[in-house]
């Protein structure tokens, strides 16, 4: 999100990178957390494809769908909708 307010497209690639670095290392802390694999799942499915961060989105998806039955209600239905879309 913050790179919709740089124009630079150097500094929009460094922000990218250093935030998709964070957030791979949340993901190696929590494997079994949906909310943060469904976090990257969104960022990967909607990040440009030449920026190559979609490794891991087949892997979030089967994830996601094994353990949302596990997941408060109201976090499914968000997911589902989402998902479905």
């Amino acid at each position: 999100m913050q790179c919709n307010f740089i124009l630079n497209p150097f500094s929009k690639y460094k922000i990218f990178k250093n935030s998709t670095q964070k957030l791979d290392s949340l993901i190696l802390l929590n494997p079994k957390r949906t909310e943060i694999r469904f976090l990257r799942y969104l960022v990967q499915l909607n990040c440009p494809k030449f920026l190559l961060y979609d490794t891991h989105i087949d892997g979030d998806y089967k994830l996601i769908m094994s353990n949302i039955q596990s997941e408060p209600k109201d976090l499914q239905n968000f997911i589902f909708t989402i998902i479905n879309n």
